[in-house]
């Protein structure tokens, strides 16, 4: 998420997720599991789009 983000503040994100900003923050903590729908939000907020794939 924090590379997703570049030089956006982590504020901006969380207005557009419609969320507190410690939540936002949980995103970018790595012992913090988000579901994949909280990726999903985030990255569409971002203007991206979450891609899971196995090799």
């Amino acid at each position: 998420m924090r590379r997703a983000r570049t030089d956006r503040p982590l504020a901006d994100l969380a207005r557009a997720l419609d969320t507190s900003w410690p939540t936002a923050k949980r995103l970018e903590d790595p012992r913090h599991s988000p579901t994949l729908k909280q990726l999903e939000r985030a990255a569409a907020a971002l203007g991206k789009r979450l891609v899971l794939s196995f090799e």
